[in-house]
């Protein structure tokens, strides 16, 4: 005689979880799958919950507990499906995919693609570039402490430890903007560009003591590179097989999107926290260092060393440096040492955020913000006499980046046009 087991009830929520889990689980979920992600977060009752998304992405991403907070901030590249950057037609659909799930399991959180480039063949290739092409020499800090048995450690990371711990600024040299390569095993010879950044950049392209040799498109040339990733913008081949051909080719880069145009209609939130305020101590057109076409329309905010700067738009981190150090009014020493964030908006125009602290930088390239995060802590460094935050908001005007003029928006709402003396508040 054979005898059922009684079956396990179960609930008809329960079932649809069921449903959605192992759909979720085949790779990464991806921008096409996000509805689906939602509806289970509804039909789950504030399920799958961060300690779910903690186990599902442990293995390849995270070494500690993170609180909730912590992990919907953590910061990973943009998945596949986006190739690079998404363009201008998708950009509004990102961020509102952004608000929406503030507080749920969101895209932010996906593991992207990481590329691999072949090792770079300077056989025909000399690269000249401007000085967004490749930072100066900035650093890192170096941690060492000593244990209970004599032993010293080293660690480029403050260590976990009880213990007295030694730091100390060290030099290294960073990473390059754009890097070039040529594929020269075959005819006719293919030029690619990698773009560092997650954000366009317009690339200018010409050919110095070239020999027989003829190019697609015919150079000079201006590129836009869309964003994060790797093209072929440029074959070259000689015009007569049978002789020698050589060539140099030399590039200039900007960034940003010639043909973006800033929407004057915009209100920027004033970057620094709510219920404070701070004083304007260089605005529009100021003598001592705001006379250049990228810096007219900047504005100088003084505040102390360490203070949150709160993105004052949505938008997309492009690029970040924090690993300079030190301050001074020697242009030639410490022009292009600021640390800085820089943020693309959704009609083209980039948000910089610069002379910021040491390492105060919270945010990572690819990663999206919204108006009012905090995404670095201010400080001195580059050309600066004292703790501030340099904010201007810079389009690409054809390989020259120039700013363009701004309004905050104040404690009623209404517009505040930045001016030298004044004093900047910050309001829900």
């Amino acid at each position: 005689m054979l005898i059922e087991a009684p079956k396990l009830r179960v609930s008809p929520a329960a079932k649809r979880r069921q449903q959605w889990l192992p759909l979720l689980s085949r790779g990464q979920p991806t921008f096409l799958r996000f509805r689906r992600l939602l509806r289970m977060a509804r039909l789950s009752q504030g399920r799958p919950t961060f300690l779910r998304f903690r186990r599902w992405l442990a293995p390849a991403h995270l070494s500690r507990p993170l609180s909730p907070l912590a992990f919907f901030r953590r910061q990973l590249p943009l998945p596949r499906l986006s190739r690079a950057l998404p363009s201008f037609l998708r950009f509004r659909r990102l961020l509102r995919m952004a608000r929406l799930s503030r507080g749920r399991p969101t895209f932010l959180r996906f593991p992207g693609f990481q590329w691999c480039l072949t090792p770079l063949i300077t056989a025909l290739i000399v690269v000249f570039g401007l000085a967004f092409l490749v930072s100066p020499v900035a650093a890192k800090r170096l941690y060492k402490y000593q244990d209970e048995d004599g032993i010293w450690h080293y660690s480029d990371r403050a260590p976990d430890t009880d213990l007295p711990v030694e730091s100390k600024p060290i030099p290294v040299n960073n990473k390059a903007r754009l890097r070039v390569r040529s594929v020269t095993d075959k005819t006719p010879a293919e030029i690619w560009f990698f773009n560092e950044t997650y954000g366009p950049m317009q690339i200018q392209a010409t050919l110095h003591k070239s020999m027989n040799v003829t190019t697609t498109p015919s150079l000079p040339h201006s590129f836009v590179h869309p964003g994060h990733g790797e093209r072929k913008l440029i074959t070259v081949a000689p015009r007569d097989k049978r002789k020698n051909w050589s060539y140099e080719l030399h590039q200039t880069a900007v960034p940003g999107d010639p043909s973006a145009r800033h929407d004057r209609r915009v209100l920027y939130l004033p970057p620094f926290p709510v219920g404070t305020g701070f004083l304007i101590s260089q605005a529009f057109g100021g003598e001592f260092s705001h006379t250049e076409r990228h810096a007219r329309y900047a504005v100088d905010i003084t505040m102390p060393e360490g203070t949150p700067v709160r993105a004052a738009r949505d938008g997309i981190v492009m690029d970040v440096e924090q690993d300079f150090y030190g301050s001074g009014l020697n242009v030639s020493q410490y022009a292009h040492r600021a640390n800085n964030v820089r943020v693309l908006h959704e009609d083209g125009t980039m948000a910089i955020y610069a002379h910021l602290r040491f390492e105060g930088v919270r945010v990572h390239p690819g990663s999206v913000v919204l108006a009012g995060d905090i995404i670095a802590e201010s400080g001195a460094t580059g050309y600066a006499s004292g703790p501030h935050l340099h904010f201007a908001v810079q389009r690409n005007a054809g390989m020259k980046l120039e700013s363009v003029p701004i309004k905050f928006r104040g404690p009623d709402g209404k517009a505040v046009v930045p001016m030298t003396g004044n004093w900047l508040y910050a309001s829900e």
